[in-house]
């Protein structure tokens, strides 16, 4: 009933003027377009319908309603499209001309994470995980002993076997997300100068999605976290235009609410409470984890925007001001009953202020043009202070270690200089130097400067080509940067403040050789380097080239070919150390990742019979191939670095084809069989599974455990080959 009601109310909408379709002054159009489809599937995945569901049996893919009043210049439309499928969308307009315009829009956004998602945990109320009482007991009575005893180990390996077994048979839960989206928006014109808008938005989204949780370094854990949010925005704003001046103002309102606060999940190994030292890293302490979700925020923005033409110049400009805020209830320190420390104040208040500003001239003279450009964007963060002389880890342990929070803010400005001139000959050449200055608070670098030069030629009036080649040199520069414990040994240095080098080069040619034949060529070269950047990313690389051609066979009948090939290499460098940061260069490790994506593809469009029946092909074929090259020299520690052969490597193979028949006017049938097969080979993804618990053999009867545990959701979206045929049917009238 729910999947009909959206339709309904559209097409009730559309009832007051049908009674109007008689008359000679009201055009009135409507189509629909039908289809019957049946779904083979060889292998299933959730990646087949990550984004909507593939429709089985009868639908409706998309139908409109029309009205034009040809005297009174007014208007009303009625859309729908995947109706009643899981990604529908629905929309309404009505308008007078140069007076006012109301629009009406509802849509339906899937995300499906998973089919074989399983988990141990039921839950019993929103965003509450738990895990029978009786058998919490029974686990804990297999090792209720300290970690001190020499049973320990032996009896941690019991507890985690069982909660093995138990996996075995866990229940099936759902893993996917739906936002239901709606807006209404009104426009009201007074006169050809000026225009008054309204916007109202909102946004349902609920479900579940993977989320990832621990008792410790060697118990992770994984759940569903249920989701139930709403977001709001209102916008209000006017616009006046007249004789090359214009200015705008809008207020806008966003809230966000989520119903849920914080999520609480069991702890299989433990009933009740206890802490000790170890704890965090075994993770039977306590018997309860808990987290806090996003709270409730409120974001308002008040903005102006003006431009005007002076003479063959034009000078622009824009501000913007935003404050966010929320009020948030703290949750405790911990659920652990067995650790009392209580935190320093229950409540935080958040406060962020962003201000954006935006100017710009450009002049025309002669055969050139010029530009300048300033962009502002400061954020700052007024959020209370917080600070602490403890915390509590994995709500295990109370560790007497001072934190604080901090501020992170930032202040971004730019500054572009664009030089443009038309060197004849169809030739246009440009320049541009470009000036980034970034300030931050509580971060690594205070500030940085980067200093950017583009230069381009482009030939733009031949009739059978055109080309565009370009270059850019950028240089950043830190002024001083803040390494403080660990990295004051082991000096790594975020890529994203760190010391850059960069080198961009691009070309675009497009070819027309006669009436019937394009070609288009591009190729891309860039690469990163760090030159003070002992650890961390060394050097980055990317280079794309891509060809596509279409050919017109004849005059019903046309093809496309096309290839893109694109590769990405990083280099990075790291050293193992202990809790002890080591300062041997044989700890250090390196790794040279690279992926590269090929795709390929051919299209074909003909008429078998002119204006009576079309046929249509699709082919395409992708393939991701990842690689991790991973070194750690002789000598070094632990020296066991192991190349991955296999990162997210993929490939996609699709091939579509149809016949489309018109049967009479307005009416057209179409027969059609879409294939898609999916495969994926990577270690993540090929290894994931919904239990890591391993006995190892070891030195201390009966086994040591050697290796983590870890209860996973089993959230595979492994390979897929679907097989869809349909019948189409649409009429117009």
């Amino acid at each position: 009933m729910r999947k009909l009601f959206v339709p309904a109310l559209l097409v009730a909408m559309a009832l007051p003027v049908l009674a109007d379709e008689g008359d000679d002054n009201v055009q009135t159009d409507v189509s629909v377009a039908t289809a019957v489809g049946t779904v083979s599937v060889d292998k299933d995945s959730s990646k087949a319908e990550e984004y909507g569901e593939v429709p089985e049996g009868f639908y409706i893919k998309k139908f409109g309603v029309g009205f034009d009043w040809k005297d009174s210049g007014r208007h009303m439309n009625l859309w729908g499209k995947n109706v009643r499928l899981n990604n529908a969308q629905y929309g309404f307009a009505y308008e007078q001309e140069g007076k006012y315009k109301l629009t009406i829009d509802y849509g339906k956004v899937p995300h499906l994470f998973s089919k074989d998602a399983v988990s141990i945990w039921t839950e019993t109320a929103p965003g509450v995980w738990r895990i029978p009482d009786s058998i919490q007991t029974a686990i804990q009575g297999l090792n209720d002993v300290p970690n001190t005893d020499p049973t320990y180990q032996a009896g941690l390996l019991k507890q985690r076997l069982f909660v093995a077994n138990m996996i075995k048979d866990a229940d099936q839960v759902s893993l996917s997300l739906m936002r239901d989206r709606g807006k209404v928006g009104f426009t009201y014109s007074m006169n050809t100068a000026w225009k008054y808008g309204f916007e109202y938005f909102q946004e349902k989204r609920d479900g579940r999605r993977p989320f990832g949780t621990a008792f410790g370094f060697s118990w992770a854990t994984e759940l569903p976290e249920e989701i139930d949010y709403t977001t709001q925005r209102l916008h209000a704003g006017l616009e006046y235009s007249k004789s090359g001046t214009t200015f705008a103002a809008a207020y806008d309102v966003s809230l966000f609410r989520n119903g849920l606060d914080s999520m609480t999940w069991d702890n299989p190994l433990r009933i009740t409470d206890r802490t000790y030292s170890a704890a965090y890293s075994n993770g039977d302490g306590t018997s309860q984890g808990r987290v806090a979700l996003p709270p409730d925020n409120n974001g308002h923005t008040l903005s102006f925007a003006a431009a005007k033409n002076i003479g063959q110049s034009r000078l622009t400009g824009s501000f913007a001001y935003t404050l966010w805020t929320d009020d948030v209830k703290l949750l405790p320190f911990t659920i652990n009953t067995a650790i009392t420390a209580d935190l320093p104040q229950s409540s935080w208040k958040g406060k962020m202020q962003n201000l954006s500003a935006n100017l710009g001239y450009t002049a025309h003279f002669g055969n050139g043009n010029f530009t300048a450009r300033y962009r502002l964007y400061d954020r700052k963060n007024k959020g209370d202070h917080f600070e602490s002389e403890h915390y509590v880890r994995f709500d295990q342990v109370l560790e007497d270690v001072p934190i604080e929070f901090e501020p992170w803010a930032y202040k971004n400005q730019n500054f572009d200089l664009d030089f443009g001139y038309n060197l004849g000959a169809s030739l246009n050449w440009h320049a541009v130097y470009s000036f980034n200055s970034m300030d931050r608070e509580h971060r690594d670098v205070k500030k940085a400067n980067t200093h950017s030069f583009k230069t381009s030629i482009d030939s733009r009036g031949l009739d059978w080509a055109t080309f565009r080649l370009s270059y850019q040199y950028s240089q950043r520069r830190f002024d001083e940067y803040d390494l403080e414990g660990t990295y004051a040994v082991v000096q790594l240095l975020r890529y994203d403040e760190a010391n850059l080098n960069q080198n961009l080069l691009k070309a675009n040619v497009e070819l027309a050789p006669g009436d019937k034949t394009t070609i288009g060529l591009t190729i891309g070269y860039g690469k990163d380097e760090y030159p003070d950047s002992k650890f961390g990313l060394q050097e980055g690389k990317t280079f794309d080239v891509g060809v596509d051609l279409s050919y017109d066979i004849a005059e019903r009948s046309s093809l496309g070919l096309y290839f893109d090939h694109n590769q990405l290499n990083a280099f990075q460098r790291s050293r193992q150390s202990g809790s002890t940061p080591s300062t041997d260069p044989n700890a250090d490790w390196t790794a040279d990742m690279t992926d590269t994506i090929d795709t390929v593809g051919f299209n074909f469009n003909t008429d078998l019979k002119k204006d009576r029946v079309g046929w249509n092909i699709d082919l395409s074929y992708a393939q991701a191939d990842g690689d991790g090259d991973l070194f750690s020299p002789p000598g070094g520690t632990p020296d066991i670095a192991r190349s991955l052969p296999n990162v997210d490597e993929t490939k996609l193979i699709s091939a579509k084809t149809g016949l489309n028949f018109k049967l009479f006017k307005g009416a057209k049938m179409g027969v059609g069989y879409w294939f898609q097969k999916y495969e994926i080979d990577d270690y993540i993804e090929n290894e994931l599974r919904a239990d890591y618990v391993t006995p190892v053999p070891g030195p201390n009867p009966p086994f040591a455990l050697t290796s983590p545990g870890m209860i996973a959701l089993n959230a595979a979206m492994p390979d897929y080959t679907y097989h869809v045929a349909w019948v189409s049917l649409s009429y117009l009238w």
